[in-house]
């Protein structure tokens, strides 16, 4: 029997009536579309800001137009890995959108890898590497 995946929200004020919850919830599942929209269209940016000594991680910001203005996604693509909560700016002690989303890995393409994982696998498998470097 199948269970469906239950979301993740993070709701920072506790205070809030069930509809104000909910009116968030839809907030964030809307934003987290748009997301998934622009990553299809290969439209996101990335910029590799730190590489580990080792090797074996990054920090990576990610980035996109939208009404003429670059806004930063890594919040959301750090949610949609599973990195972090929905609303979460911070990844252990670091703030996300200063410094980056930190992906493990190496000898592969992890801009793509840290894309492919955000989208359902349904989705991913007709999805072709087109994004843009900064």
């Amino acid at each position: 029997m199948k269970t469906k995946k239950e979301k993740k929200y993070f709701i920072a004020d506790f205070h809030k009536t069930p509809e104000e919850i909910e009116k968030r919830k839809e907030q964030i599942d809307e934003q987290m579309k748009s997301v998934l929209k622009t990553i299809k269209e290969g439209k996101v940016y990335a910029e590799i800001v730190s590489v580990s000594k080792s090797g074996m991680s990054r920090r990576i910001l990610f980035f996109r137009v939208k009404h003429n203005a670059i806004e930063r996604i890594t919040p959301q693509i750090a949610w949609l890995n599973g990195a972090v909560t929905a609303g979460a700016y911070n990844q252990g002690k670091n703030e996300l959108i200063e410094t980056g989303l930190v992906v493990g890995g190496c000898g592969m393409d992890m801009i793509f890898n840290t894309l492919y994982n955000c989208m359902p696998y349904s989705q991913a498998r007709k999805w072709n590497q087109n994004y843009n470097r900064l």
